[in-house]
């Protein structure tokens, strides 16, 4: 008798060293996945981040777009220097492709 409840209490022992080493490796696994989750989380906020960015600059650029087209629009002076850049342009291109031709 003296060796069946030795067996058992070394059964007991050996069950419950199986438990705590299945339940240390279920928290070791949970942490490694949060840090997982975590970085996966840190990614997409970077990621949302950078996307508002580039919302803004787009919208601030078209609100620069929108007041630079109004004060063309609205100075006839500035229309005359933009023909006239845009012409000289066009002709310094096409002397360029003269020379290459």
């Amino acid at each position: 008798k003296q060796a069946e409840k030795s067996d058992a209490i070394e059964c007991c022992r050996r069950m419950a060293d199986e438990n705590l080493a299945a339940v240390q490796d279920a928290l070791r696994k949970k942490k490694e996945n949060s840090k997982k989750y975590s970085i996966s989380l840190k990614g997409q906020l970077d990621q949302q981040k950078l996307r508002n960015a580039l919302e803004d600059m787009t919208a601030i650029e078209k609100s620069m777009n929108r007041e630079v087209f109004q004060q063309i629009n609205n100075d006839p002076l500035m229309q005359e220097k933009i023909i006239q850049r845009v012409t000289k342009s066009c002709i310094v291109q096409s002397d360029q492709n003269n020379v290459h031709a």
